[in-house]
């Protein structure tokens, strides 16, 4: 099952940690939480990994990803990911959705 299959169905800010094809890293992929239905895709490194992509402290459970997310044009969205939770920057022009995805 690839990357969007595992999406597909989970509504605002689900998301999917993969391995990459070949040596091309891992990455983090969600339903934007603001409900607008893009698709983000990033490539996240172990936080000890200097200079790749975004940092992600290794648990796929309720992951942490580092530095926030600022998305440009589009819906413009500003959030974290924190122990698998959205947090959202009040500097978004929409708000997070109100069935947004949350960590149990």
């Amino acid at each position: 099952m690839n990357w969007r299959e595992r999406l597909e169905g989970k509504g605002p800010g689900g998301w999917v940690i993969w391995q990459g094809e070949g040596a091309s890293g891992l990455y983090f992929a969600c339903n934007c939480p603001c409900g607008c239905e893009d698709e983000v895709i990033i490539p996240i490194g172990y936080q000890h990994e200097p200079n790749y992509g975004w940092g992600w402290d290794g648990n796929k459970e309720r992951p942490t990803l580092t530095p926030s997310l600022r998305r440009i044009g589009s819906c413009a969205s500003h959030f974290n990911l924190t122990a698998g939770n959205y947090v959202w920057h009040g500097d978004s022009p929409r708000p997070i959705a109100p069935n947004v995805w949350r960590a149990a």
